[in-house]
C-alpha cells in the first residue's frame, strides 16, 4: 500500500533528467493510483544543497506522486509524525541555515543560543556540561597514543580535554561529520586494530554480532550500538535505529565499495541514508538503486524486527505487475478471498464461536493481511479484513482509506450513501461512523470503517456480511 523511492529513484523518473530510467518510470506511473508514495525529512535533506531552481524542479516533480504524504520526526518530543504537507510546503518549513550553522561552527551555535535571556537559567547546568573531561583515560593509553600519532591524528587530540573542546574542534578531530577524508582516516584507525573479514556481513552473514566479541572490540555489535545509543532511551526508535546504520558501516560489518575500492563516505552521507531507510520502515516497500543502502537497510529491517521490503530498482520493475493483480474486479476479488479461505494459515480457531483468523496468502487490495471469519447462531457468515500488528509501525493514514475506498468503488460500485471519496481535511471533523461506506450486494453487505482492536491498535477493516 506504502511506497518510499530513495532520492535517487525520483531522479531516474524525471523526464530530462540525463538518469532517466524509462522501465522504471513505466512502473511507477502504472502504481501511483493504486499505492501511496510517501517522502520524508531524508528527500529534503537531500535537496537542501541544491541550487533553488533546480530544487524547485525536484520538489514540484516529487509532489506528482508523494503528493501531502510527508514523514517527519520530532526531535524534541521524539515522534514520528505523518502529516498533511506538500514537498515545497513541508521544505519551506524547515530552517536549513540553521543545520549549516550547527556544522560550520557548534560550540558558538551553542553558546548564542544558551545566551538567550529566556535560557538564562539553563546557563551554569549547560556550562558544567561543556566542562566534562573527555579522553582522559585513553590519552594514558600508550597504544592508541602511538595508533593516533601513524595516522596523523596525534595532534588533533592533544588539544581536546572537554566536551567544549571537542566542539571548538570539530572541523578537525570531528571532521568525519562532514569531511569524507577525515571519516576514512577514523575508520583506517579503528580497522588498524581489528581485520574486519573476521566479523563482516559479507562473511559470517548475522552471526557479525557476536563474532565480533571474539575480536579487539570484546563486545557485540549490539553492545557497542548499546554504548554509542546511551543517550537514547529504550523508545528512542528513530536515533537507535540511525545508530545501528551508521555503525554497520563505520565499524566495518559493511563496506560501501565504488569501482572495486572501498567507497568513502563522511558521517553525514551515512546519516542521511539511515534516515531514508528509517522512514521507510512506515512503509511496505523501499525502493534504492544503491547497493549500500540496500545491504545496510536489509541487516538493519532483519534486526529491529521491521517487515518493509528492500527492493533494487530491477526488483521493483520485476515485481510492480504483481501487485496489481488483485486489483481487478469483483470476481478476482471473490475468487482471492475463496483461496485465502482454503489456503489461508490458520492462526486461531474457536470451535465454540466457530470462528477463525486466516493469515492471508496474499495482500487483498494490497493492504489488509488478516481475515478473520465466523458464522452466527442464525447461519449468517462474517468476514472481516484487517491489518496485523506488523502494522504498528505504520499507523493509520486518512489517505490510506481513500485509497481503499476508490478500490472498493472500483470492485462494488458505489456506496449505498453514493458518497464518493472525503477531503482528507474532514476527516478529522467526523465521527468514525459519518466516515464508513456500506455497499448493498443483494442479501450481502460490505462497510469499510476505521475501527480499534482490543489493545488499541488503530486499524481500517472492511466487514462483508452474507
Amino acid at each position: 500500500m506504502r511506497l518510499y523511492l530513495d532520492s535517487n529513484i525520483y531522479r531516474q523518473i524525471r523526464p530530462g533528467s540525463k538518469h532517466m530510467n524509462q522501465e522504471l518510470l513505466n512502473a511507477v506511473e502504472k502504481l501511483k493510483d493504486v499505492f501511496l508514495f510517501v517522502f520524508s525529512d531524508a528527500h529534503l535533506n537531500d535537496l537542501s544543497n541544491s541550487e533553488e531552481i533546480y530544487r524547485e524542479i525536484d520538489l514540484a516533480h516529487m509532489a506528482e506522486y508523494v503528493k501531502n504524504n510527508y514523514f517527519h520526526h520530532d526531535h524534541i518530543e521524539r515522534t514520528d509524525k505523518i502529516s498533511l504537507a506538500t514537498p515545497k510546503e513541508a521544505y519551506s518549513s524547515i530552517d536549513f541555515e540553521v543545520s549549516r550553522k550547527i556544522l560550520e561552527d557548534p560550540n558558538g551555535f551553542i553558546e548564542e543560543a544558551f545566551g538567550m535571556e529566556e535560557l538564562s537559567s539553563l546557563q551554569p547546568m549547560f556550562k558544567q556540561l561543556l566542562d566534562m573531561p573527555l579522553f582522559d583515560t585513553a590519552k594514558k593509553d600508550p597504544i592508541l597514543s602511538n595508533s593516533l600519532e601513524t595516522l596523523g591524528l596525534g595532534q588533533e587530540f592533544s588539544g581536546i580535554s572537554t566536551i567544549r573542546d571537542a566542539l571548538k574542534g570539530l572541523n578537525q578531530a570531528g571532521g568525519f561529520i562532514s569531511d569524507k577524508e577525515s571519516f576514512a582516516k577514523h575508520q583506517q584507525f579503528l580497522r588498524s586494530y581489528v581485520d574486519r573479514k573476521e566479523y563482516s556481513y559479507e562473511v559470517w552473514s548475522f552471526d557479525f554480532d557476536e563474532r565480533m566479541k571474539e575480536t579487539a572490540f570484546g563486545k557485540s555489535f549490539s553492545e557497542l550500538v548499546d554504548i554509542v545509543s546511551t543517550s537514547a532511551g529504550p523508545e528512542d526508535d528513530y536515533n537507535r535505529f540511525i545508530n545501528t546504520y551508521v555503525q554497520l558501516e563505520f565499524l566495518g560489518v559493511t563496506e560501501e565499495r565504488s569501482g572495486g575500492k572501498r567507497k568513502k563516505n563522511s558521517y553525514m552521507d551515512l546519516q542521511r541514508d539511515a534516515a531514508h531507510a528509517y522512514f521507510a520502515t512506515m512503509t511496505d516497500y523501499f525502493v534504492s538503486d544503491d547497493k549500500g543502502v540496500q545491504t545496510k537497510a536489509f541487516i538493519a529491517y532483519k534486526i529491529f524486527g521491521i517487515a518493509t521490503q528492500v527492493l533494487t530498482v530491477k526488483d521493483f520493475i520485476a515485481k510492480s505487475p504483481f501487485l496489481l493483480n488483485n486489483e481487478e474486479d469483483l470476481n478476482s476479488f471473490a475468487t482471492g478471498i475463496k483461496y485465502s479461505l482454503k489456503h489461508g494459515f490458520v492462526i486461531h480457531h474457536s470451535l465454540m464461536s466457530n470462528q477463525q483468523v486466516i493469515k492471508l496468502p496474499y495482500p487483498v487490495l494490497n493492504y489488509f493481511d488478516r481475515l478473520q471469519s465466523s458464522i452466527s447462531n442464525a447461519g449468517k457468515s462474517y468476514l472481516l479484513l484487517f491489518r496485523s500488528a506488523r502494522g504498528r509501525r505504520h499507523g493509520v493514514m486518512y489517505a490510506e482509506f481513500n485509497l481503499l475506498l476508490n478500490k472498493c468503488i472500483k470492485l462494488l460500485g458505489l456506496p449505498k450513501d453514493y458518497k464518493n471519496r472525503l477531503d482528507l481535511t474532514e476527516f478529522k471533523e467526523l465521527e468514525d461512523n459519518e466516515t464508513q461506506r456500506t455497499w448493498s450486494l443483494g442479501s450481502s453487505s460490505a462497510t469499510l470503517s476505521f475501527g480499534d482492536t482490543s489493545d488499541g491498535f488503530r486499524t481500517i477493516t472492511l466487514e462483508i456480511t452474507a
